[in-house]
């Protein structure tokens, strides 16, 4: 069932903790609908717990490896199911192996490579096309009535200036 709202919605990954979770806030105290994705399950029903006590309603929260194309399909799908619209995406999640590259594994460095890369990728792919139509749609018609406004005022002061000039010419 899709909320018709007009509210803004924004994607946040790695949002069970740290930036993640601050960004999620600030999207909240914005007056955001958020949804919160992060493969860490538990922290993220306990953060989604904590935050429904404060804000209701306004949050999803999915449990999702990103780097996983079904899983963000199928969270994609969730998303569309439940807000209808992607107004904001970011692209937190992130991971790293801190040992020196001698001893990291390629699985190792295969892993940080499909969450840091192939994840915001995946996201990118699935949420930005709809809230870069929803950008776009507003500069549009930023751009077509700023435009002309200034289209007008410039007529008017050229309009002005050829008359002025042409008064001056015939004058003389």
């Amino acid at each position: 069932m899709t909320q018709t709202s007009h509210t803004s919605v924004a994607v946040v990954t790695g949002a069970a903790r740290g930036i993640g979770l601050a960004t999620t806030r600030w999207f909240l105290n914005q007056g955001y609908r958020v949804v919160l994705i992060d493969n860490d399950a538990t922290t993220l029903a306990q953060t989604s717990a904590t935050l429904k006590q404060e804000v209701g309603d306004a949050l999803l929260a999915i449990a999702c490896d990103v780097s996983n194309e079904q899983q963000v399909l199928a969270a994609a799908t969730q998303v569309d199911k439940t807000f209808g619209r992607v107004d904001a995406l970011v692209n937190n999640a992130g991971i790293a192996v801190f040992k020196p590259i001698a001893q990291t594994s390629l699985q190792e460095w295969q892993s940080v490579m499909a969450v840091n890369l192939d994840g915001p990728f995946i996201f990118a792919s699935l949420f930005a096309p709809d809230a870069a139509h929803r950008w776009w749609q507003h500069c549009q018609y930023r751009f077509y009535f700023r435009f002309a406004r200034q289209y007008f005022a410039c007529g008017l002061r050229h309009q002005q200036s050829r008359c002025h000039s042409f008064d001056q010419t015939t004058s003389g």
